[in-house]
């Protein structure tokens, strides 16, 4: 699996305690859905991946996900969806903005 090294701190950028994202990852890997390796370049950072079990376990709610939001907006009708959509769309290019002001 190739590595993608962080050159930020994520705990960081979501406005999350590193104490907080520590338990997250722990909770993760004792599950077996991400494997943690130490960077051989700089012992201070840590590289994540994701198993095949996380991979699983991932693509399996995102269907679940997707299932529920196509009945969700399938008993909001074509009009309330056409406006769920423009106003996603417009908080999307406002957090996107947000971001490049970083």
């Amino acid at each position: 699996m190739p590595a993608h090294p962080v050159r930020y701190s994520k705990g960081q950028r979501f406005q999350v305690n590193t104490s907080r994202t520590a338990a997250v990852l722990n909770s993760l890997e004792k599950k077996g859905y991400i494997r943690r390796v130490p960077s051989p370049d700089d012992r201070r950072m840590i590289h994540v991946f994701i198993t095949e079990k996380g991979r699983a376990y991932a693509l399996g709610k995102q269907e679940e996900f997707l299932e529920h939001s196509a009945a969700m907006l399938e008993k909001l009708g074509e009009e309330d969806t056409q406006h769920y959509i423009h106003i996603m769309k417009r908080l999307s290019e406002i957090w996107a903005a947000e971001q490049q002001n970083q």
